[in-house]
């Protein structure tokens, strides 16, 4: 089978990965072609060698604009004649927008709650939406997709890359905290600051750092990082970000602190599959996650308080950490990347069969 996957990657966020880790499985069974903007290194450096990439920016949403899509959607029509398309998947909703035009049968990877009511009319033609979690489905149906047409595809892990880690030596004096992620204002990092000097008065020696950068394309996360840095006391650290698996195996517990819903809630899967106890905010997609197993590493989203309060609880209790170990090893078995690859190609298989 002929694919053409429309993946813009300007940066590499939850569903660029999501696409990066798929890749190598669904191209041992299918041609794949993948048209991308080409801007970010570190995700071509990962696209597998016997991957068609066709270096293409698509326009963005904002401002809309109607020529830009139309050349667009001629460029990609020309594409699936050249490399003689079945179906086309997008995983995003500019490149959703250009695949609905394709003339191709349409797969679409909704990531998260971003989709303006106003193309939800266009959406519906896709012949799948695969949902990354029950959070995004559920926004999708109030926006007006029948939830017949929706299924939920968790975003999955390759286990085996996160259980063979050896873990970071804990010492609970100097325990090292850490949060990942796009420097932006819902994703909570100045709770995690606002938290962390909570802690300082407890446990003075503790660690705490900052993986992630803001985006050049949005000058609100530019100055958001700018005020955060000025904020932030000298004893919390700004790394760049760095492959998860490098920081799992440097950190004792990691934090996810976004504001607003999680679509998903990559970071906590990923902490899961390591062992690495996290504390997550209780919104979105975080919970099909964690799962009420876990209920207790999840804390108000916003609340410093609460989140220092269960740090500290985590730090203290040799006896939390071990149950977060097993209990998280039983549902991450739920996210296998091998299962996510297996939904991914019955949506494309099931479209083949629709369009016969």
């Amino acid at each position: 089978m002929n694919i053409l996957i429309l993946d813009p990657a300007d940066f590499v966020g939850g569903a660029e990965l999501f696409t990066l880790d798929l890749l190598p499985s669904l191209v041992a069974s299918h041609s794949i072609t993948l048209v991308t903007a080409g801007n970010n290194k570190h995700y071509l450096e990962r696209i597998p060698p016997d991957i068609e990439v066709v270096t293409y920016g698509l326009p963005r949403l904002r401002p809309f604009r109607p020529l830009a899509y139309l050349r667009a959607v001629i460029q990609i029509r020309k594409l699936c004649k050249k490399y003689r398309i079945e179906i086309v998947h997008s995983n995003s909703v500019r490149a959703g927008l250009v695949a609905a035009a394709s003339g191709k049968p349409w797969v679409h990877v909704a990531h998260d709650f971003t989709l303006p009511k106003i193309f939800a009319k266009v959406f519906r033609r896709a012949r799948t939406i695969c949902a990354c979690s029950q959070a995004v489905k559920n926004d999708l149906v109030g926006k007006g997709i029948a939830e017949k047409k929706i299924r939920v595809v968790y975003n999955g892990v390759a286990l085996e890359k996160y259980n063979t880690l050896v873990p970071h030596r804990f010492d609970s004096d100097s325990p090292i905290v850490a949060i990942v992620g796009r420097l932006d204002a819902w994703k909570g990092q100045d709770v995690f600051v606002a938290a962390a000097i909570i802690i300082h008065e407890q446990l003075p020696r503790a660690r705490f750092v900052i993986y992630g950068e803001s985006s050049a394309h949005d000058s609100a996360t530019v100055t958001f990082e700018k005020q955060l840095r000025e904020s932030a006391p000298e004893y919390i650290e700004f790394s760049k970000f760095r492959p998860m698996r490098e920081i799992l195996q440097n950190v004792d517990l990691l934090v996810h602190a976004s504001t607003q819903p999680e679509p998903f809630g990559r970071v906590v899967l990923e902490a899961m599959a390591a062992n690495v106890p996290i504390v997550a905010t209780w919104n979105g997609g975080v919970p099909e996650i964690l799962g009420e197993e876990l209920r207790e590493f999840g804390y108000k989203p916003g609340n410093a308080e609460e989140l220092a309060e269960k740090i500290v609880a985590i730090i203290e209790s040799k006896e939390m950490r071990q149950r977060f170990a097993t209990e998280s090893q039983q549902r991450v078995q739920l996210f296998a990347l091998e299962k996510v690859s297996e939904e991914i190609r019955r949506a494309w298989n099931n479209a083949i069969k629709a369009n016969l």
